[in-house]
């Protein structure tokens, strides 16, 4: 009876581990493509760490709780303020989803791009990444909406994903003047908010909603059981995410996913919080762009090899030596610039092609 009962012990262990954590996705840790640009230490390096550790430090020494929280949102959002950004900003009106337009004389209000700005689901907002979104609204003459989505701890973590969703709706049928169809609709959002862009297209396919012509994926967060190679191995060169994420990696497996599961209100490894663990197929063409010394790395990489397995038209841009979500720094880092105009390549292809695009077969291993 006593071995009965333990090896019931055994198998719910087994079978909760299982839930909280998913699939053994390592066959799907194939390489990276070879980077695009890279920097070493240089002046626009060193003016781009010292904001990085600038706000990184903003909450040294806090203990958790609100206080901290609200220091973090403070830090983020002060992060542009002292930028030359060429765009007007023009807050959605009442009724309408929270965010700002963000426009350009060059602005063709028939093209609409839905950013989803990053911050860990916890900070950010469209003030935070002005620096992104204009640079985006300059180069591609869209008019961008930067979405101001419900933030944990205040709301659930699923909360966000369903203003994605309903803001990209919206986006379809309106610009900034009133009712208007849209043309070209597509989403970008980067690390938190890469995971709602690629959430939200997978919740859109499934509702048999219109979906967005195309997706844009900034160092995404595509997976958050945390589990990838890159967590760990470029804990110590992730000068953004690294000191963040160091005490949920110090604990143990099981308790570090007991622990994401009460944050996100289900299982970690549910599509609908990780969508590397969703359906990948039928999705619109997706550009994602990472670091190859950040921790997000393989959740970047691994989504590429994984929806490329099923036909996706997935395309994975590297950088080497670049912080994470380096794209907030443009005028201190021409790797950033670069970064930009891949994205806005992609986009008009993605328009004019219809979505026929090839994926690089050239990956090597690192």
């Amino acid at each position: 009876m006593l071995l009965l009962i333990l090896g019931l012990l055994l198998l719910a262990a087994a079978g909760l581990r299982y839930w909280l954590q998913g699939a053994d996705l390592s066959a799907f840790d194939n390489g990276y493509p070879p980077p695009i640009a890279g920097s070493d230490v240089n002046d626009g390096m060193r003016v781009a760490t010292q904001s990085v550790m600038a706000f990184t430090g903003a909450t040294k020494g806090m203990k958790p709780g609100r206080k901290r929280i609200m220091a973090l949102r403070d830090a983020l959002d002060s992060i542009a303020d002292d930028k030359q950004l060429g765009a007007n900003f023009m807050a959605s009106r009442e009724g309408e989803p929270h965010g700002e337009w963000v426009l350009t004389e060059n602005t063709d209000l028939s093209r609409r791009l839905l950013y989803v700005h990053g911050g860990g689901f916890v900070a950010g907002s469209p003030r935070s990444h002005r620096v992104i979104t204009s640079k985006l609204a300059q180069l591609t003459g869209m008019a961008v909406f930067a979405l101001d989505y419900r933030l944990v701890p205040e709301h659930s973590r699923l909360a966000g994903l369903e203003d994605t969703v309903n803001a990209f709706a919206w986006l379809t049928e309106h610009n900034p003047d009133g009712p208007s169809a849209s043309q070209f609709t597509a989403i970008a959002g980067d690390s938190a908010g890469g995971n709602l862009t690629l959430a939200t297209a997978q919740r859109l396919r499934d509702t048999g909603r219109k979906n967005a012509n195309a997706l844009v994926g900034i160092c995404p967060s595509t997976d958050v059981t945390l589990c990838s190679p890159s967590m760990r191995v470029n804990q110590s060169s992730d000068l953004m995410l690294g000191g963040a994420l160091a005490p949920l990696l110090r604990l143990p497996r099981l308790a570090r996913l007991l622990l994401l599961a009460a944050i996100g209100r289900r299982s970690p490894a549910s599509p609908v919080l990780s969508p590397l663990r969703g359906d990948l197929s039928d999705l619109p063409p997706i550009l994602l762009q990472v670091s190859l010394t950040e921790m997000l790395l393989d959740d970047a990489a691994r989504y590429f090899h994984r929806a490329r397995a099923v036909g996706a038209p997935v395309t994975l841009q590297t950088y080497d030596n670049m912080v994470h979500v380096w794209h907030m720094f443009a005028a201190e880092l021409p790797e950033a610039t670069v970064a930009f105009e891949g994205i806005a390549d992609f986009l008009s292809q993605c328009e004019s092609e219809g979505g026929q695009l090839t994926v690089s077969e050239k990956v090597q291993d690192r």
